[in-house]
């Protein structure tokens, strides 16, 4: 009769015996995001999303205003900023995927918030 393997076993043996390499990850972990890397056929359109209309309200001054509000209302300036996202995607009249995406994304994150301070 044949002995019945235990693939986990197996795989849990594998990977004991391999080397650590925590050191070569942590100079990763610790870098911040960059710009995704230049797609030629999309060029054009990234170029368009990164400039602001005639008239447009400047970032620095959304981030004043969110400050402002934040503030105001003695909460932290992110969740100001996660109702704006929340309202401006129920206002879309069709969503995409990606919508909904980040919908639930901000609710996530709004709850993750409020029960971390609620642990405090």
């Amino acid at each position: 009769m044949s002995k019945k393997k235990d693939t986990l076993k197996d795989l849990s043996d594998f990977m004991k015996n391999q080397p650590q390499q925590d050191d070569e990850n942590q100079d990763f972990m610790k870098k911040k995001p960059t710009n995704l890397a230049a797609v030629e056929k999309m060029k054009d359109e990234v170029e368009k999303l990164s400039e602001l209309p005639a008239g447009s309200v400047l970032e620095n001054e959304l981030v004043k205003l969110i400050k402002k509000i934040a503030d105001a209302a003695n909460v932290a300036p992110r969740q100001v900023l996660y109702n704006i996202c929340e309202a401006v995607i129920e206002n879309e009249p069709d969503k995409s995927g990606s919508d909904i995406m980040l919908s639930n994304t901000i609710l996530f994150l709004k709850h993750h918030d409020l029960i971390t301070d609620k642990l405090k």
